[in-house]
């Protein structure tokens, strides 16, 4: 859900200002100047239930490191968001695949290990 909340959130800050003509609510809207705090306290709320559950499931710690990864690079997502210029939220949003194989590689990496 952190995960989500962060790249929903960047993506809705390109859209901002039609989102606010029309009357439609978002995070980016409702997060508003504070939004860069809030994302990184979601990254940070991501990366501590992801390594809980690590540890929960008894991975290798190989896990650990492509957690560490999705999260550093979700704070980049967060810290170098600029919703004034174009096309640069969605370039974030877009990179959010890497998100994604970071965790696919260390939980597959870290449960074949852990076993």
């Amino acid at each position: 859900m952190c995960w989500t909340v962060v790249y929903d959130t960047i993506y809705a800050l390109q859209d901002i200002k039609d989102d606010k003509k029309i009357g439609v609510k978002s995070t980016a809207i409702t997060f508003g100047e504070s939004y860069k705090p809030i994302l990184t306290a979601a990254t940070t709320g991501f990366v501590a239930t992801m390594g809980l559950s690590g540890y929960m499931a008894g991975v290798h710690e190989v896990y650990y490191c492509g957690i560490a990864a999705a999260g550093t690079h979700l704070l980049w997502q967060v810290w170098t968001a600029d919703e004034h210029v174009e096309g640069n939220c969605l370039a974030r949003f877009q990179s959010n695949d890497m998100v994604g194989w970071a965790i696919l590689a260390s939980s597959l990496a870290g449960g074949y290990l852990g076993s």
